[in-house]
Parts: structure tokens; C-alpha cells; sequence
């Protein structure tokens, strides 16, 4: 029971890095591109990205840290495919930032998931 305890400790761990890690890809990329390049906004904010990200990714990838590799894949299609069908044909550049840093976030956490569950698993049957 205990082993379990902290093996979701864990994962929500892995699960606030893989968010420290969406968030700032989003900031490196952002600051890269208003550096660049000259943002028109058209008086519209983007307020749908600080929405999209606290309410819907974030949460997204809690969930994600504690489900079966299947469950993770079909949360991961959703949200993207969400995403981009939300909000692509405005803002493209914005949105394609988006998905880059939670499709490296996720694969992050994928993977850091999925090696504690082998490792998990291993030490039960050695028990």
C-alpha cells in the first residue's frame, strides 16, 4: 500500500515537470518569435491561450500521469484535436506552439510513466 502511495506521488510529480516543461517551451517560443518578428494583434488578446492551457491542458496532463498507456492516448488525441479545431484557422502560429510544447510535455510524461510501471512491475514479481 505504501509503494503505491508514493508511486502516485511520483507520477503527479512527473506531472507538474511535464507542465513545468508545455509552459516554458510555450515562453522560449513565444519570446523567440516577439523578438523576430512583429506580432499585430488586431486589438483581439489571446486570451484563449492562457484558457486553453490552465484549464484544460494542464489538467489534461494530471489525468494522463495516472491512466493506461490507452486512456493517455485518446486524452492526448482530444485535446489536440480540440485544440486545432478550435483555433487554428485564426491564430496558426500560436496554436502550432501550442501543440508543439504539450506533444513534447506528454511525450515526456509518456515515457516517464510507462518506466515506472515496468520498474513497478518488475519489483512485484521479484517480491
Amino acid at each position: 500500500m505504501k509503494n503505491k502511495r508514493l508511486l502516485f506521488l511520483i507520477k503527479i510529480s512527473a506531472a507538474t515537470f511535464a507542465v513545468f516543461i508545455m509552459i516554458v517551451i510555450h515562453d522560449c517560443g513565444r519570446y523567440f518569435y516577439t523578438q523576430n518578428y512583429k506580432s499585430v494583434s488586431h486589438g483581439v488578446t489571446l486570451g484563449f491561450v492562457a484558457f486553453y492551457i490552465l484549464y484544460i491542458m494542464t489538467p489534461s496532463l494530471f489525468i494522463m500521469s495516472v491512466v493506461t498507456k490507452w486512456l493517455f492516448l485518446v486524452i492526448y488525441f482530444a485535446v489536440s484535436i480540440l485544440l486545432i479545431f478550435l483555433w487554428y484557422a485564426g491564430n496558426p502560429l500560436r496554436v502550432s506552439l501550442m501543440l508543439l510544447s504539450y506533444t513534447v510535455a506528454s511525450i515526456c510524461l509518456f515515457f516517464t510513466t510507462r518506466y515506472l510501471d515496468k520498474k513497478t512491475i518488475k519489483v512485484v514479481k521479484h517480491k
